[in-house]
């Protein structure tokens, strides 16, 4: 099911045609499940593709309009993004990933992540960013 979910940009969408879009929650949930799958590369891939839209100020949108960045523009007020978030569960997806085991998740991921949770979870691990 995750494999005919993928999508070539680097994520999983729940239902390719109720939500053929990159969701926050379900993108960080989807990292852990292609971890436990065996799949690291992808479980880093979803990760990072989650990530990529991040605002400079730390605040990572829920949804993502990958195919259809004008889809809600009008409604949101800006395109391929919403601006409304999640709360944080970023941090416990780089968590579960551990940058100890996966050479492609880094503490620069960690920071990507933003969120208090994910610096202290880094700190007690002695990862500098």
């Amino acid at each position: 099911m995750m494999e005919a979910h993928w999508r070539p940009e680097g994520f999983t969408v729940p239902h390719a045609m109720t939500y053929p879009f990159r969701w926050l929650w379900d993108s960080c949930f989807h990292s852990i499940i292609w971890l436990a799958l065996g799949d690291a590369d992808r479980a880093v891939a979803e990760l990072e593709f989650t990530l990529s839209v991040q605002d400079d100020d730390g605040f990572v949108p829920h949804l993502h309009y990958v195919s259809a960045p004008d889809h809600h523009a009008s409604f949101w007020g800006r395109s391929s993004v919403s601006t409304i978030s999640q709360p944080p569960i970023a941090g416990h997806a780089v968590a579960m990933l551990d940058p100890f085991r996966l050479a492609g998740l880094t503490s620069v991921t960690c920071k990507r992540a933003a969120s208090v949770w994910c610096a202290r979870w880094a700190q007690s691990r002695s990862i500098r960013p």
